[in-house]
Parts: structure tokens; sequence; C-alpha cells
């Protein structure tokens, strides 16, 4: 008997063991070439910038080179940040290195296989945001976040 129970239990065992994997990988992949992607974005926005400016609409675009590069070292295109004003603020000045300063922000990865924006078709995951829910500026408190506390590209845009 206790052979026959040690048959039926190796049997199991083995049943176990033997389970079948397929040899191909059938996933999608979330972000094919993101490094080309990213560069070729960059270059569009970078020279759609450029065109406004020389067109005349350098209030709508800027294009500022990061506070901590110098360009006497280099200044490759991507050693700037590209500004897209929609809204022109009315306060007044810009906050130093030091300074504090209250935002509303939302960050968002490029448009991947799963991702795409309703807001612009460009845009994919939405990575960071400073509030939840729906955009509503009478129901939101904008966050305080330190200007030297933020990455290069940020803090630029926060004091120019």
């Amino acid at each position: 008997m206790k052979s026959k129970t040690f048959n039926i239990f190796l049997l199991l065992l083995m049943s176990v063991f033997t389970v079948a994997c397929s040899t191909g990988d059938d996933s999608t992949e979330e972000y094919p070439d993101w490094k080309n992607n990213n560069d070729t974005f960059f270059a569009n926005k970078y020279q759609q910038a450029k065109d406004s400016i020389t067109a005349g609409d350098s209030a709508n675009w800027r294009i500022i080179h990061t506070w901590s590069f110098s360009s006497a070292v280099r200044n490759d295109n991507t050693d700037n940040i590209i500004v897209h004003v929609l809204k022109h603020g009315i306060g007044s000045g810009c906050p130093l290195y030091t300074d504090s300063v209250r935002v509303d922000y939302r960050g968002y990865l490029l448009k991947s296989a799963s991702y795409t924006s309703a807001d612009d078709s460009e845009l994919g995951y939405v990575f960071d945001q400073s509030w939840s829910g729906t955009y509503n500026l009478s129901t939101m408190l904008p966050t305080t976040l330190a200007v030297n506390g933020v990455v290069d590209g940020f803090a630029t845009a926060l004091q120019d």
C-alpha cells in the first residue's frame, strides 16, 4: 500500500514540475526604441520653437539654456529647455534658486502602445501631478516646491 501511495505522490509531484511554458514572448514592449523616440520628439519640438520664434512668436515660445550647464563648455540643443507658454501670468518677477514656489503641474511620458493622453495625442502616461481628480483651479491647492529641489529643467523654467 505504501508503494502505491508513494507512486501516486510521485506522479502528482512530477505533474507540478512539468508545467509547459511558452518559449516565445508574446508581450508588447511598452516603449520600443525609446531613446530614439525621445531624441526625435525633442528635436522636432526644438525646431518648432525655433521656427515660431523666428516667425515672431517669441512671447509664446522660448528656448532657454539650462541654468546648470555652461555654454562655454558645450552648447548642444539638449542643453536647453523648450517653453511653450499657454497662459501668461501676472506675477512680479521670477524666483531665485533658494526660493520656494507654489505650482500646479502635471508630468507626462510620451505616448506608448498602452497610453495616449485625451488632452494631447503626443502625450501618454501621467507619471506625476500636483492634484488629484479633475483639474479645477477653484478646488485645487497648489503644491509648494523648493526651486533647488526639482530637476534642472523644471528649475530652469521656474527661474526664467
